[in-house]
């Protein structure tokens, strides 16, 4: 990293969802610590959980386990993610942002409003997602500000609307709706970046911004004039632009 001049924004743990299952913690915590071990003798801040697999088979669309969790399960849940959040903060100085998930047990609006209430914030932040929170018709702007001290790490990306209608209509998993080309380069879907960026500019914190565009169908452009594309036009809403510190924003 350092011969390449660049730097970690955070670690990821992923494909291991289970919080809500009791029996899956002993083996969650202990590949969490280790990316939060590497997270840290990296020099990064931030462990993004996100809950995947979830409870949709990406492919078949087949349904793995009930969509919505019943209250024993949502309690262990809860208690799981500030157990790990405490584990992360206090054995290796880094933070846990949890990622909302489309077909995951947290991605509507109101699971991810109630997630963050019932949640520690000393141990638990948000890593917003803008695009899964869209395609499941949630208000980003709206959990922005309404919960502005736990929005602690973005991931920023748009969806198209008519692909989501499509999804919505025929029952389909979100990676078959990717698969039809549901995550797009802004300017041209779901949620308004302008809206989006106006309002993690107002929190008045530093964040790290991640660019994202999942997975991109056949037949679609290569990533790298994507991200050039999606570079300029991010750049044009101000976003990295310096802050006047000699850091970005």
């Amino acid at each position: 990293m350092g011969r390449r001049g660049l730097k970690v924004a955070a670690g990821t743990m992923h494909g291991h969802s289970g919080l809500h299952r009791a029996g899956d913690w002993p083996d969650i915590v202990r590949v969490t610590r280790k990316v939060a071990e590497l997270t840290a003798a990296l020099g990064a801040q931030h462990v993004v959980f996100v809950p995947v697999p979830g409870y949709r088979d990406d492919t078949t669309g087949a349904y793995l386990e009930d969509a919505e969790l019943d209250a024993d399960a949502w309690r262990t849940l809860i208690g799981a993610t500030n157990e790990l959040g405490k584990v992360v903060s206090q054995e290796y100085g880094v933070r846990l942002q949890f990622h909302p998930h489309a077909d995951s047990h947290v991605e509507t609006q109101r699971q991810t409003e109630r997630f963050l209430d019932e949640t520690d914030p000393r141990y638990v932040s948000l890593c917003l997602d803008t695009g899964h929170l869209a395609y499941r018709h949630a208000d980003n702007v709206a959990i922005i500000r309404g919960y502005p001290d736990r929005i602690g790490y973005v991931h920023i990306k748009q969806m198209d609307p008519a692909v989501v209608e499509i999804a919505d209509r025929d029952g389909l998993a979100f990676g078959q709706a990717v698969g039809l080309g549901a995550s797009c380069e802004p300017p041209r879907g779901e949620p308004d970046i302008g809206s989006v960026t106006k309002a993690l500019r107002e929190l008045g914190t530093d964040l790290f911004v991640v660019v994202e565009q999942d997975m991109y169908p056949v037949g679609f452009d290569l990533p790298k004039p994507i991200a050039q594309r999606t570079y300029d036009y991010l750049r044009g809403l101000g976003i990295g632009q310096p802050d006047g510190a000699g850091g970005e924003r």
